[in-house]
């Protein structure tokens, strides 16, 4: 399933939770909702991720490359909506900044990699 189909698939959920009037019906079919000793707890499952996707790497290359591209898309400013034209925004994301080391962007796109595979696979 392309990414365009999976935004589809996933607006038509979203737009379904959004028409439910219970809270677990908004967030998930799995989703439990626990009143105790006064207080509420939420619980269960939110989510369940997809079977077989292609899209999440397996392999450490494709993980890697992944990595990459989160690095790259980590200093792509081109989208931004903050003023990039300030001190502070120049100083953390600027072309030429080094307030975020290659080894600070890297370890910060292999957690997400290792935290979404982790998710992936429980």
């Amino acid at each position: 399933m392309s990414v365009p189909d999976k935004q589809k698939k996933a607006m038509v959920v979203i737009k379904e939770q959004s028409e439910d009037t219970t809270i677990a019906g908004r967030m998930g079919q799995h989703v439990r909702i626990d009143r105790t000793a006064g207080r509420v707890r939420i619980g269960g499952v939110f989510w369940y991720a997809p079977p077989n996707d292609p899209t999440i790497p397996t392999t450490h290359a494709g993980k890697a490359a992944c990595a990459q591209e989160i690095m790259t898309a980590m200093r792509d400013t081109r989208s931004c909506k903050e003023q990039t034209g300030t001190t502070a925004f120049q100083n953390h994301w600027g072309a030429t900044s080094a307030f975020y080391t290659t080894e600070e962007l890297e370890d910060a796109a292999w957690d997400l990699i290792v935290g979404t595979t982790r998710q992936r696979s429980s």
